[in-house]
Order: structure tokens, then C-alpha cells, then sequence
């Protein structure tokens, strides 16, 4: 997948989500896209044609995002 071709996909995956109540940012070539609602935290990473996905209720260990991102990507 070129470049181009992959920022009108986060383009358009940050639109929808922002749509939906999320914060979306780039982050080392990542779409990180967040929404807490009461004690649900959800967070979406997309990368490299990707989806890594995340729901923690109520308490979430510090990073735990991260960590699973840097597993999956490095």
C-alpha cells in the first residue's frame, strides 16, 4: 500500500470515528483513535493495513495500548 494511498485511508477512518466521539492522532505512522465512555476506555490503532483494537472497563493497566502496538508492530 503506497503512502498516499494509506493517509486517504486514515483520513477517512479518523472522519468516521470522529464521527462515532473518538480523538484520533498520528503517531509513528499510526491512526490512534480513543473514546472513554463512563468506565469503558476503547482504543483503535491502525497501521500498515492493520487493526489492533482495545476495550478495558474500569481499570486499565498504564500503557496497555502501547505495550500490545509495540508487540504487534515493534
Amino acid at each position: 500500500m503506497g503512502r498516499r494511498h494509506a493517509a486517504r485511508r486514515h483520513d477517512a477512518a479518523a472522519a468516521q470515528a470522529r464521527r462515532q466521539g473518538y480523538s484520533c492522532a498520528t503517531d509513528a505512522g499510526a491512526l490512534v483513535c480513543t473514546r472513554t465512555t463512563g468506565g469503558l476506555l476503547e482504543e483503535h490503532t491502525l497501521r500498515d493495513g492493520l487493526w489492533l483494537a482495545s476495550a478495558e472497563s474500569d481499570w486499565q493497566p498504564e500503557g496497555y495500548a502501547g505495550l500490545l502496538a509495540h508487540q504487534v508492530w515493534g
